[in-house]
């Protein structure tokens, strides 16, 4: 593999591991929020705090890896193309039939 191609997939490989950390702790930072609350009196789904709450940190910080991921699989993708257009090919001819070489 392609050393630019290995550094793309290892970036991809991280930003991945952080989304799934963000994802996790989004989950479970809802879940806490929404056992404060009675089943039948739950505030809107959407409702997030203010600026400064921790949920809407979380949310946030889940938001930002969710873009790193997208910007590394772009740039991993990339990468791939530009390996495969540089890839050599190798082109057998026939001998000519004539017998002058």
């Amino acid at each position: 593999m392609n050393h630019e191609l290995t550094r793309k997939r290892r970036l991809l490989l991280v930003t991945y591991k952080r989304y799934l950390e963000a994802d996790l702790g989004w989950s479970r930072a809802s879940s806490a929020a929404r056992a404060w609350f009675p089943d039948e009196s739950r505030p809107y789904r959407g409702t997030m705090g203010s600026p400064r709450s921790p949920l809407r940190r979380i949310y946030e910080k889940r938001q930002r890896a969710l873009l790193q991921l997208a910007a590394a699989r772009a740039k991993f993708r990339e990468a791939k193309a530009q390996m495969e257009a540089r890839r050599t090919m190798i082109l057998c001819l026939p001998a000519p039939r004539d017998g002058s070489a």
